[in-house]
């Protein structure tokens, strides 16, 4: 068919069908998002916590029971909501934390009773820490940068530093065990400095160490990753907090030096891996920044009162190596550039379908996409993409004018939590007692026989038949990842279903 005949007969299709190039009609450059429900067990409660691998398609989900299922669990699901058969595992007590080791796919999972169970492709393990190790709730369980250690931390201030080997096992006694006599609440490794232990990391490679191997292949994930940085005895050098606000330095045996203590109770503790400086947000939102010296030294550089809602929960990220982001229930979500010490406010648009007074609940940023998702009271996905940082008219874009707000994702109830993860750049949603997963997807389109299809949402694509004039919605029981058309079908599928729908009279049926 000539083009000029299908750039007229395009005219005739609604505005958003549209395409810019349709000589290459099956490639429509535009996306939209599937929402995949995890297939959750019935046992299962209401979640409390979701984590995502950080290279896999895996997500971790925590539930707190009801009065007629179990106190709680922890399930396993795939990139689709499938939930793994050998990933459940449910206690007459809750689950704490939950973390992934940052390149196998084992899970680490901390309970209230002290008890921390391990997750494999293998099943589940309750023996590689004996019980009884700890005989507090868990509130710390961070792996090492490298996965060669694990810290576990309570709430009766009991540390231990563990050694894990290449297979992603913990072995053994603990290297190190300190008391502190409070209650431990957050940890931050320090990442090592580039290129440190290079050598020693390329001999055990060479010698068959996998864990060394997994080091040189690690993926990098996203564009705004810097390169994997190395270390075997990075280790173990991290710092941790008490509800009090004391900051210690721990070292390779689990030793540790007090190196400053805040006005209150700590939110938030970060690391600026370029300047070497350790960031610490409080409850009350003063932000401060710290040099901490080998020998545990402690300099402050500065502090400031952040704006925000206070006596409510913030959350806080820190991004692209420079931002500092907040939501803490208001309707506005707070940013500041240390690099540029400028900060300012991203607000939602109601011409583009938000709510007056809507507040944003959560936040979560991926790198790779540059986009930054915040869930709402209203059950609603904002999503700021970021601008290309260039020069316009020779003026650098600044501040607010780099984000650009899209169409909100419409889901249910109040968005609670959002986490973004894997090398998928998945997107998970804890809303109204259920978790959901959404993936961006390029939509599909087909021009064949005189009939065009494109696809509008998940599930439903316009279809139109040139030659009758007819024109209609097609609605299918899947979300569709493909189509494909002929002047008496339109097949769609998804990767494991396939849908054939018929002309029937003027409009088109499921054929199976």
């Amino acid at each position: 068919v000539p083009l000029d005949k299908l750039r007229r007969r395009a005219a005739l299709l609604p505005v958003w069908l549209v395409v810019t190039n349709l000589t290459e009609f099956d490639n429509v450059n535009m996306a939209v998002y599937f929402d995949h429900r995890i297939e959750a067990p019935c046992t299962v409660g209401s979640p409390s916590e979701i984590a995502w691998h950080r290279v896999h398609p895996l997500l971790a989900v925590a539930s707190i029971g009801t009065n007629s299922t179990p106190a709680g669990s922890v399930d396993v699901y795939l990139e689709q909501g499938e939930h793994i058969p050998n990933a459940h595992i449910d206690r007459p007590f809750l689950p704490g934390i939950i973390r992934w080791h940052p390149s196998k796919r084992i899970l680490a999972i901390g309970w209230q009773t002290g008890v921390v169970i391990f997750w494999s492709d293998h099943g589940w393990d309750e023996h590689q820490i004996a019980g009884g190790t700890h005989r507090a709730e868990i509130t710390i369980l961070e792996w090492s940068n490298d996965g060669t250690r694990l810290l576990s931390a309570d709430k009766a201030g009991v540390l231990m530093v563990w050694r894990v080997d290449q297979h992603g096992r913990v072995q053994g006694a603990p290297l190190g065990k300190q008391d502190y006599g409070k209650h431990l609440v957050h940890c931050i490794f320090k990442p090592p400095a580039p290129g440190e232990d290079l050598v020693q990391l390329a001999k055990a490679a060479v010698g068959g160490d996998e864990n060394a191997l997994d080091m040189f292949n690690w993926r990098k994930v996203g564009k705004g990753d810097a390169p994997f940085k190395v270390g075997l005895q990075e280790g173990i050098v991290c710092f941790v907090t008490t509800t009090d606000g004391i900051v210690y330095y721990v070292g390779e045996k689990g030793k540790s030096i007090q190196v400053l203590r805040t006005d209150g109770p700590i939110r938030k503790l970060m690391y600026m891996e370029e300047k070497e400086i350790l960031m610490i947000v409080t409850e009350a939102l003063f932000l401060s920044q710290h040099r901490i010296g080998l020998d545990g030294t402690s300099q402050e550089l500065m502090k400031v009162k952040l704006s925000g809602k206070t006596g409510q929960t913030a959350d806080i990220i820190w991004a692209e190596r420079e931002l500092l982001i907040t939501a803490s229930g208001e309707t506005v979500v707070r940013l500041w550039d240390l690099d540029r010490d400028e900060n300012y406010t991203l607000t939602l648009d109601e011409h583009l379908g938000f709510s007056t007074g809507e507040s944003i609940n959560c936040i979560s940023y991926c790198e790779s996409k540059g986009i930054l998702a915040a869930g709402t009271s209203k059950g609603q996905i904002a999503m700021w993409r970021r601008a290309v940082v260039g020069n316009i008219g020779g003026s650098s874009i600044q501040g607010k004018d780099r984000w650009k707000l899209q169409a909100p994702i419409d889901l249910e109830g109040i968005i609670i939590q959002l986490k973004w993860g894997s090398s998928k750049n998945l997107l998970s949603v804890n809303s109204a007692g259920t978790v959901l997963i959404l993936s961006e997807q390029m939509m599909s389109a087909h021009f064949n026989q005189q009939v065009a299809a494109v696809q509008v949402a998940p599930n439903q694509l316009s279809v139109s038949f040139f030659s009758s004039g007819n024109h209609q919605m097609l609605r299918a029981d899947i979300h569709v990842k493909g189509v494909y058309v002929t002047k008496e079908m339109v097949v769609v599928w998804n990767g494991k279903h396939i849908s054939v729908f018929e002309q029937f009279g003027p409009s088109l049926r499921n054929a199976g």
